[in-house]
């Protein structure tokens, strides 16, 4: 399972200009645009007030943190052909430096690459094991420390908090976590056929600590990046679609689970593309906590036992709905979720979702935006959206 976290998006703006590559294959100049994601209801401007006063002594427990600062460094790019076969990219200088309190979807960073033409369905990310995160957060006594042997303090630094590694450990022992995203569409690299595709990195409650006794130490023992990615295909008009994050506390800020608590459960993301079409979801549980706004049957398998699907859509009543698998061959189910979706920050909603080994298909087309179907929750979640 990924985590959640404070979110910034890559626009991945690929144009077809024939270049030169390693390859045999020609090859096509891309960039990959780097863009600030949807801001926190609370901006950091109003917690900083706090950071000239005494700092409030940490409450024990395990808490999920959204970093105030971040730095992540993209590696490398794998796009996916339908037969499995992959072109890997490397990613030179593309290390994303971004403020919590940034304008929602603003530009960061250029990072150029070059892929061979061909028609990919896939697309996985690599992305640097160790994330740079900084946390100044006086109101709950959590801040990163150099100078700490773990990185964190429940004391403010005297020169303020400084950017510490947060390192989870990886399958293997790598030193990159590669994730793999799911198109929801074909993407096709060639000279006469520009593409373009959005690539969204969340960190809103992606960083994981345990405190006790009033010490600090991260969480690193679960094997997901410090970030959570996703791609989607090329925006309707070039705009850089939206992301909403819902979530049970209440806030995108720090918050404590509770002693022997796990990630946020019942949080969800959603990515939108500029026309407001849901196109991905992130609805952590037990298992795949993904879905797409496709059928599963109408995509291939990329050769690793993944393929996107989960049937997500809007329908007419403005309720979001998606069905989770027991894994991504999607043999079986496991979830059918459903939610009313707001508009205003802070407004509230409720989470139904349902175990089921069966989801129905869409009355038309490939996603429930047809009409989402009926959910006989066995477990229900009140959700705030805090971050947009």
């Amino acid at each position: 399972m990924r985590r959640d976290a404070l979110i910034f998006a890559i626009a991945l703006v690929v144009a077809a200009s024939l270049g030169c590559g390693k390859s045999s294959t020609p090859t096509v100049s891309g960039t990959a645009r780097v863009l600030h994601g949807p801001s926190p209801a609370a901006p950091v401007a109003a917690r900083a007030l706090a950071s000239a006063s005494p700092s409030a002594a940490v409450a024990s427990g395990h808490w999920l943190l959204s970093p105030d600062q971040g730095k992540i460094n993209v590696t490398g790019l794998e796009f996916v052909k339908a037969d499995g076969s992959r072109e890997h990219l490397d990613i030179q200088n593309c290390l994303v430096a971004f403020s919590r309190d940034g304008a929602a979807m603003s530009s960061i960073l250029d990072c150029p690459f070059e892929v061979p033409e061909g028609t990919y369905v896939d697309l996985a990310i690599q992305v640097d094991a160790t994330t740079q995160v900084l946390i100044d957060d006086a109101v709950n006594g959590i801040f990163t420390d150099p100078a700490s042997a773990t990185g964190l303090s429940a004391t403010r630094p005297a020169g303020g908090p400084g950017l510490v590694p947060f390192t989870p450990q990886t399958p293997g022992g790598a030193k990159s976590f590669t994730v793999q995203t799911g198109l929801s569409a074909p993407l096709v690299a060639s000279k006469g056929s520009p593409v373009s595709l959005t690539i969204v990195a969340d960190m809103i409650h992606t960083v994981f600590a345990n405190a006790s006794g009033g010490t600090l130490t991260f969480d690193t023992s679960l094997p997901a990046p410090g970030v959570a990615l996703i791609a989607m295909t090329t925006p309707v008009s070039g705009g850089a679609g939206r992301v909403e994050y819902y979530s049970p506390s209440g806030t995108a800020g720090n918050h404590d689970t509770g002693l022997g608590s796990g990630n946020e459960a019942g949080s969800v993301r959603v990515f939108y593309d500029d026309a407001g079409v849901p196109r991905f979801v992130f609805n952590p549980t037990i298992g795949p906590s993904e879905a797409w706004a496709v059928d599963p049957a109408k995509t291939p398998q990329n050769g690793s036992h993944f393929r996107p699907g989960g049937y997500l859509g809007l329908d007419a009543s403005g309720t979001l709905c998606w069905a989770l698998p027991t894994d991504f061959d999607y043999t079986a189910y496991a979830h059918l979720c459903a939610m009313p979706v707001v508009q205003a920050l802070g407004s509230t909603t409720t989470l139904h979702c349902q175990s089921t080994a069966n989801a129905p298909p869409p009355q038309s087309g490939d996603t429930y935006a047809s009409g989402c179907p009926a959910v006989t929750p066995d477990s229900t979640f009140a959700l705030t959206l805090v971050a947009r």
